[in-house]
């Protein structure tokens, strides 16, 4: 019982640690909200800038229907 609770604690110390190591950007979140105010329907968005390490969740981790999700990537880095 002692080794489950310890590990279930130390699971929840890195998954803590993992969410304050992440660098929002609050910047292109604001922007992100204000485009999808009125969209009728749901939206989930992950965005992830690799050159800065900087990320936007608006329900990235929600699931939705595989018949409503469209994925767009951009790999113009910079070219």
């Amino acid at each position: 019982m002692m080794l489950k609770t310890t590990t279930t604690l130390l699971a929840l110390l890195f998954s803590f640690n993992a969410v304050l190591c992440q660098k929002i950007d609050r910047k292109l979140t604001t922007l992100i909200e204000k485009e999808i105010i009125g969209f009728n329907g749901d939206v989930g968005i992950y965005v992830k800038n690799l050159k800065t390490g900087k990320e936007v969740f608006i329900n990235a981790d929600t699931i939705f229907p595989t018949a409503s999700i469209v994925k767009s990537a951009d790999t113009n880095r910079g070219n």
